[in-house]
């Protein structure tokens, strides 16, 4: 008997084969771009075993390899606008299209913004990349939401994806993707409020104990251990840190002013100018006899000085072992970069509260510490020196940065009870 059944239409092939082991059904499929093979159990949504009938599963493996490329595509840097169908996914890359071109510095470097961008989208393809995106209502902005309370992701930053998600609805109801009314319709789902159950909260920043920065400093290498001073010292931030060079200190006054070249809100047309009083100066004295446009933090110097304090320290006598440069591996996988970045700069402080073994915290809380500190300092007129020493636009910003003094609040529960 012939069989007269139509070959499947070549757009509805699946990638990959699906084939069927222990009574489950399983994919495998090299993703483009990829060089080697993935296996998948095709497990339908909600469902604990997969079913064997095999159209399940195909249906199953067709949404799976939808969502996997779109998630290698949101791993990518630019975006193509593609052609509109209407889909969720179509309007996810046109959006990122969007951000990847919206949200960029005035040298042409993307924000930390376009990245948040795609860290709350990416729940909407895991989700629902196939429905269309006029369709998209409240209740499901509410799924969404649930899908993220049970990944334990904290309150204010499931508020934060939320409202993302609710922009590119307003940026597609400007474009006339979408009716208007959806994006209305999204504004009606109210935040998540404090105290609500299953909800994470996430823990505040604090300052640092003076006690643990100290502890931590002869455990770092003599640059980091002097970034750490600056920054107590300044309160700048670690990005406008790491990037300082010579050529951006102005030294013609006493009190010198370091106008970073790049920094966190320059593309809002904010100018940022942190002063560096003498402690600070004289930190960075040492570091000044290199070109303008060197960078004065170098983790290659580092390296060089960790080796060297090293050898110093040897108790091998000389002419026996290794000697300087003769165990040095001639292309390593990672070489000490010519400039800290904030993740390497955050590093270094962690591995030194390792080793002396005192309560983890990272050079962010710096910050908070040099503005306590300044609200301490200037009595009735703090906030406004807070505000001005760190590089903020508001006193509530300032506020949120220096912590009330406890000491004072003890002192006078003494006086009155």
């Amino acid at each position: 008997m012939t069989n007269t059944a139509k070959p499947a239409a070549k757009s509805d092939k699946i990638p990959g084969s699906i084939y069927l082991n222990h009574g489950r059904y399983h994919w495998r499929v090299k993703l483009p771009g990829d060089e080697r093979y993935i296996s998948r159990p095709l497990v339908p949504e909600g469902a604990r075993w997969a079913t064997k009938d095999r159209a399940v599963a195909e249906a199953v493996a067709r949404d799976l390899y939808r969502n996997l490329v779109l998630k290698a595509e949101i791993g990518g840097k630019i975006f193509e606008p593609g052609k509109w169908d209407g889909s969720l996914a179509c309007l996810i890359k046109n959006f990122l299209a969007h951000a990847d071109q919206r949200y960029r510095k005035p040298d042409g470097r993307p924000t930390g913004e376009a990245a948040n961008i795609r860290y709350a989208l990416q729940h909407l393809v895991e989700f629902c990349p196939g429905m269309q995106a006029a369709d998209f209502g409240p209740l499901k902005l509410k799924e969404v939401r649930h899908k993220m309370i049970i990944a334990q992701l904290a309150r204010k930053v499931i508020n934060q994806r939320v409202n993302i998600i609710r922009r590119m609805f307003r940026w597609a109801a400007g474009e006339q993707l979408v009716p208007a009314t959806v994006w209305h319709g999204l504004l009606a789902v109210e935040g998540l409020r404090k105290g609500v159950p299953g909800v994470k909260e996430s823990e505040p920043v604090e300052s640092v104990p003076e006690k643990d920065v100290k502890a931590a400093l002869p455990h770092m290498s003599p640059i980091v251990a002097d970034m750490v001073r600056i920054q107590q010292l300044t309160g700048m931030r670690s990005g406008e840190l790491v990037t300082l060079q010579p050529g951006d200190i102005d030294r013609k006054k006493s009190i010198w002013i370091y106008r970073p070249g790049s920094h966190k809100t320059e593309h809002h047309d904010h100018k940022r100018a942190i002063a560096l009083g003498p402690k600070a100066q004289e930190i960075l004295r040492k570091y000044l006899d290199r070109p303008a446009g060197v960078f004065c933090f170098s983790p290659a110097q580092a390296d060089k000085q960790r080796r060297k304090a090293l050898h110093e320290g040897r108790q091998t006598p000389a002419g026996q072992g290794n000697e300087p440069g003769t165990n040095v591996k001639e292309s390593p996988k990672k070489r000490p970069g010519e400039a800290y970045t904030p993740q390497s700069y955050g590093r270094a402080v962690d591995y030194a509260c390792k080793a002396a073994k005192v309560p983890h915290w990272h050079p962010h809380q710096l910050r908070h510490s040099a503005a306590t500190r300044l609200r301490q300092e200037f009595k009735g007129k703090g906030l406004d020196v807070a505000r001005a020493v760190l590089g903020h636009r508001s006193l509530g910003m300032a506020d949120h940065y220096a912590e009330l003094d406890l000491a004072l609040a003890i002192e006078a529960a003494k006086k009155i009870g």
